[in-house]
């Protein structure tokens, strides 16, 4: 178990990171670049296009159970941008069509649902808004995480009430130089 404190502030700086996965059973890339100090902008381009998200930064240290000193850098952002994601009323309908309606009102299950759905669904036909969530992780030396997260804006009669697309498995990360 790693506790973390804050440590000092950063100084502006640019932190670059490049991903390589696997979402709706296709390869893709996403590479995101943050400048700023404890706030700034982060930038994520992929098979989407390209968006500017507003962002911040916080740095952290710890001590591990083997008593090793633990840096720990942390980047998220996040806003409404329009962008081409699988049609909602396609994923919505597969769900419904895959599922016994007593697994329909399951969470769980249409949330693992959710990424072969979202596979066959067309996508929409122009770009719509959508929440976007980014976080980077980078742990000292250099193991990185990301969660990268699509939320439509219009709600659904789904468990939650939302569709997030998420790629699950998370995509293997590393820094550029």
């Amino acid at each position: 178990m790693a506790v973390f404190i804050p440590a000092a502030t950063a100084s502006a700086e640019t932190i670059a990171v490049s991903c390589k996965g696997e979402e709706f059973q296709k390869p893709y890339e996403l590479t995101l670049v943050y400048e700023g100090d404890d706030s700034g902008t982060m930038k994520v381009s992929g098979s989407f296009g390209e968006m500017s998200l507003p962002a911040g930064k916080r740095l952290r240290e710890g001590v591990n159970t083997d008593g090793d000193t633990v840096k720990a850098t942390v980047i998220w952002g996040g806003a409404d941008i329009p962008i081409t994601v699988p049609d909602k009323a396609a994923i919505e309908a597969c769900i419904k069509g895959k599922l016994p309606a007593d697994q329909v009102t399951d969470s769980d299950i249409v949330f693992m649902t959710i990424p072969s759905c979202a596979a066959a669904a067309p996508p929409t036909a122009q770009p719509i808004p959508v929440k976007v969530y980014a976080e980077i992780g980078i742990l000292d030396p250099k193991s990185i995480f990301l969660t990268f997260k699509r939320t439509y804006l219009d709600a659904t009669d789904l468990p939650d009430g939302k569709i997030v697309l998420e790629p699950l498995p998370p995509p293997q990360c590393v820094m550029m130089e």
